[in-house]
C-alpha cells in the first residue's frame, strides 16, 4: 500500500503504531458522503451516535478502524474514509473525532482524505470550504494559534485547522 507523502494536523511524540485484534480491519465498508453535527448526536452513515462516543457505536456506522496507534491516546484511523478517533483507553468513549480535508503530519494520517460533507448549524463543511463558512458557523479564529478556529456548540467543542485550505475539523466533548 502507497502511503500518502501528506500528514493529519495533530502532534503525538513516541507513537508505536499497533493493530489490535479487536479493531482489525474490515472490508468492504460503506460510502461516507455526510456527517451531520447535532444538538446532542453526530449523524454517521444515518447512524446517530450520542455524545460522548462510543467505539462500537463508531464501528456500527463505519465499520472497524484500518489500525491504531498508542500515543499519549490510542488512535484510530479509517483509510477509507479520512477519519481519525482519538480514546483516552480501550474501552473509553472517544473523546475526539477528527475530519482530515488535508494531511499534514504523522504516521495515524488516513490513506484517503475526507470527501463529504460536515453539516453544522446549517453550514456545509467540505474541502474546499473557507474561513467565511468558519465565521458562519460561529468559529472564532485563535489570537495566538492563527491557523486554528474554535467554537462551543451545546457544550460541543469544535477546532477546525484552517490556512488557506482547509485542513481538518476536530469535534470533542
Amino acid at each position: 500500500m502507497k502511503r500518502v507523502d501528506q500528514r493529519v494536523a495533530c502532534i503525538f511524540f513516541g507513537l508505536a503504531v499497533l493493530p489490535p485484534a479487536q479493531y482489525a480491519a474490515e472490508s468492504p465498508k460503506p460510502d461516507l458522503a455526510v456527517i451531520e453535527f447535532g444538538e446532542k448526536t453526530l449523524k454517521l452513515n444515518k447512524h446517530e451516535i450520542k455524545y460522548p462516543f462510543a467505539m462500537d457505536e463508531i464501528i456500527a456506522a463505519i465499520g472497524k478502524p484500518d489500525r491504531s496507534a498508542s500515543v499519549a491516546n490510542v488512535v484510530h484511523t479509517w483509510d477509507q474514509y479520512g477519519i481519525v478517533a482519538f480514546q483516552k483507553a480501550p474501552g473509553e468513549p472517544i473523546h475526539a473525532l477528527q475530519i482530515i480535508y488535508c494531511n499534514d503530519t504523522p504516521q495515524f494520517a488516513p490513506e484517503k482524505l475526507f470527501t463529504g460533507t460536515v453539516l453544522i448549524k446549517d453550514t456545509q463543511f467540505t474541502p474546499s470550504s473557507d474561513r467565511r463558512d468558519l465565521l458562519r458557523a460561529g468559529f472564532a479564529q485563535d489570537r495566538l494559534l492563527t491557523d486554528y478556529y474554535t467554537a462551543k456548540i451545546d457544550g460541543v467543542s469544535l477546532v477546525a485547522k484552517y490556512k488557506r485550505i482547509m485542513y481538518n475539523l476536530e469535534i470533542s466533548r
